[in-house]
């Protein structure tokens, strides 16, 4: 690809995830490949500027690149050199806090910008700062006199080499990856050792202009992308807020197709999908994603049935009583008709967690009885891949931590709290941690929109909201049991799980379209570099 066919499409090969950042990274290469601006063949070649920088002003020795060492071919006139052979870091000097002020004479620079202004300089010439502690390889230019503190390096380059293309080098190196320890320290002469490239003085200034010119784009086209971000949050937010704002089924069909027709103006990353699958979920437990039936038979009833049958287990002996708060004036919306608010607690004959064998990680086995842990409960169902296993032994002994199909588990404490998945029917046997609270009904057939419930805002809010311990990273039983839930009536429940599965299968649809629009633009993006680093 010719240089002048990659710098009119940078606008395009910008698009791709990162792109910006892509490109400065492939200018600062090209640069220093030889491959951003034209050789002249009057320019002095680097050979005589080397031989003037270790005759002038850097004495020590190295042993000289061998071509097996050589990554790539470097134009004619260029030198292969180590780092040591043509630029020196010197040690910066300690220059505590109270030394420094706002209003002082000259900037003082820690390892990575400028931590204050003293009255005295350390340096009086344009210089690069380089991060030797903590922000390890971070670099500054500097034109002015300063004082870079004992956590940088300073670099003073020759007269054989310009200042900003001395920075350009440094930059294409990487620094940063050379940084060892907790508190990440640069070994200078670690760094002395690397590999560079050396062009002619008057071909580093043209380099030095192009990087501008080309860095300059990048900034308008990062720019141009935050505004286009910045409008489409915007129009995105304003046809979310139209679905919420849904006061019938019918309301919500038409905003939805408004954001069908416009996705790709509204969306441009995967990510973005999530926010637009959480609104449909609340929608649903709100009432608002389906019309309403006047013959449906009332919530009231359903749960009326449900406490009959919970009565009649209690009497029995097999359960204690669940005792939950009364359902006063702490709904957080109105239900349509026909629908009730009830506490979870008096729909489930099971609200607890799990518990961790006797050894811990040491009684697992690869084979047996599965033991889910909150890493195998994932809103979108099981994942059993990694999943543990105990002895049967170990089983029997954890009884009360069963799981039994048609249960809902949900995550309890950790990054992952809130995360819930229904036990299919055709699992076998298996228990749960003690980050994992198994949900077991009164009423099966109630499961699927139970778990939409558990997974919508509405719930996730209210379990960020009670979590408790020094860590606030746990979610107690008792605040579990008292959770408000909304419940439709059943025939409506089924329609809402059906209809939540069809937008949310359109979600999944129009995602992997962003996803695969992701990785055309990354394989182009990966294609571009390739083919001018290559020098095709």
């Amino acid at each position: 690809m010719k240089p002048e066919t990659f710098f009119d499409n940078f606008d395009v090969l910008a698009e791709a995830p990162n792109g910006v950042q892509k490109l400065r990274e492939l200018i600062m290469q090209l640069a220093v490949r030889g491959k951003l601006v034209a050789q002249d063949e009057k320019d002095e070649p680097a050979s005589v500027l080397l031989k003037n920088i270790k005759a002038n002003q850097i004495k020590t020795s190295y042993n000289p690149v061998e071509e097996y060492e050589m990554p790539y071919a470097l134009p004619k006139k260029w030198e292969w050199v180590r780092l040591g052979e043509i630029l020196a870091l010197e040690y910066g000097d300690s220059l505590p806090s109270s030394k420094r002020s706002e209003n002082g004479k000259y900037p003082v620079y820690g390892s990575n910008g400028v931590v204050g202004y003293h009255d005295k300089f350390l340096i009086d010439k344009s210089a690069i700062i380089v991060g030797r502690k903590g922000s390890c390889g971070a670099l500054n230019i500097c034109l002015e006199p300063s004082w870079p503190t004992d956590v940088s390096y300073f670099i003073i380059p020759p007269a054989e080499i310009d200042l900003k293309f001395a920075y350009i080098l440094l930059k294409s190196l990487n620094l940063e990856k050379l940084g060892k320890g907790i508190k990440p320290g640069l070994n200078r002469n670690e760094v002395y050792l690397l590999l560079t490239s050396l062009p002619p003085f008057n071909e580093q200034r043209r380099i030095v202009a192009k990087v501008d010119q080309l860095m300059s784009l990048c900034d308008e086209l990062e720019a141009r992308q935050q505004k286009k971000r910045e409008s489409r949050a915007r129009l995105n937010s304003a046809a979310l807020n139209r679905l919420l704002a849904a006061r019938a089924p019918g309301d919500f069909a038409e905003s939805w197709r408004r954001i069908y027709d416009n996705f790709e103006l509204l969306y441009d990353a995967p990510e973005n999908v999530g926010r637009l699958q959480q609104v449909i979920i609340q929608l649903a437990v709100m009432g608002k994603l389906v019309e309403q039936d006047k013959r449906d038979e009332s919530a009231s009833v359903l749960l009326e049935q449900i406490n009959e049958e919970k009565e009649r287990i209690v009497n029995e002996g097999k359960i204690k009583l669940t005792r939950t708060s009364p359902i006063n004036n702490d709904v957080a919306f109105e239900l349509p008709e026909n629908w009730e608010w009830t506490r979870l607690g008096n729909i489930t004959i099971k609200l607890g967690a799990g518990s961790t064998p006797l050894g811990g990680r040491s009684v697992y086995e690869k084979t047996g009885i599965k033991f889910i842990r909150s890493q195998n409960v994932w809103n979108d169902g099981l994942r059993l891949g990694d999943v543990a296993c105990i002895s049967n032994d170990i089983h029997q002994k954890m009884s009360g931590t069963t799981v039994k199909p048609g249960d809902i588990l949900l995550n309890i404490t950790g990054a992952s709290i809130g995360r819930s998945a229904i036990v299919p029917d055709d699992f076998d046997e298996g228990n749960v941690s003690q980050h994992v609270a198994i949900v077991r009904l009164v009423d099966k057939k109630i499961r699927h929109y139970l778990h939409i419930c558990l997974i919508s805002p509405f719930i996730q809010d209210s379990i960020m909201g009670v979590q408790v311990g020094i860590s606030r990273e746990g979610l107690s039983m008792k605040n579990l049991q008292d959770f408000i839930i909304p419940i439709p009536p059943l025939e409506e429940q089924r329609r809402i799980v059906a209809r939540v599965d069809q937008l949310m299968s359109i979600c999944d649809e129009l995602e992997a379209g962003l996803m695969r629009s992701q990785a055309d633009s990354e394989r182009l993006m990966e294609a571009v570099v390739g083919r001018m680093l290559a020098g095709e």
